[in-house]
């Protein structure tokens, strides 16, 4: 239809600053052919995708929220920002769309993450870090050394996310100090005939 000039499917971030460093050098005829984006070639009519590596978890930073109004956005006594240990999913489950939009499992340098944690509470006064992976614990040796990490810098606060019901009791009661309260966890049936 020629309503869009370009499309970006996954990751967004590195392909969304090409595509407006081209568009402002070049205008929107020059947006083709960027890494990460899907457009129509103009002569043959066809789809054309371009692809780009996937991002690094220890690449991306520590998300900045100094252009915005933080208390606009917040519900309760709680100071909530979100942050990604992690990108992807173990599996690829049919009726799931994580594994298409961020291709593997991804997981971040348990260090860094902590750190990134401390950032947001120490920046921006966060209180509770909604963690916006897709599957916290993907990994349960990197989720026990980001637990392990936060006890060890101090960090106060609380957070939680999305996990798949597998874990020992000695990982959810570390986690637990390290300040996870709330967890979301995916049934999507009981039955094995079913997710088979």
């Amino acid at each position: 239809s020629g309503l869009f000039d370009a499309v970006v499917p996954g990751e967004g971030e590195e392909t969304l600053r090409a595509l407006y460093t081209a568009f402002c050098e070049n205008g929107r005829r020059r947006v083709q052919g960027i890494g990460g984006t899907l457009y129509i070639d103009v002569q043959s009519g066809r789809l054309v995708t371009v692809s780009r590596s996937l991002l690094k978890m220890e690449t991306l930073p520590v998300p900045s929220f100094d252009e915005m109004a933080i208390d606009e956005y917040q519900i309760d006594d709680d100071r909530t920002l979100p942050f990604q240990l992690s990108r992807g999913c173990t599996d690829k489950c049919t009726f799931c769309s994580e594994w298409v939009f961020w291709q593997r499992f991804r997981p971040g340098a348990p260090n860094g993450a902590a750190a990134g944690v401390e950032d947001l509470r120490s920046r921006y006064g966060a209180t509770y870090i909604a963690f916006t992976d897709s599957l916290l614990n993907g990994s349960s040796s990197r989720l026990q050394a980001c637990a392990e990490a936060i006890l060890r810098q101090g960090t106060k606060g609380r957070g939680g996310g999305f996990m798949r019901a597998d874990m020992t009791d000695p990982l959810a009661r570390l986690l637990h100090r390290a300040g996870c309260r709330e967890v979301f966890v995916g049934v999507e049936s009981f039955d094995d005939s079913t997710l088979a």
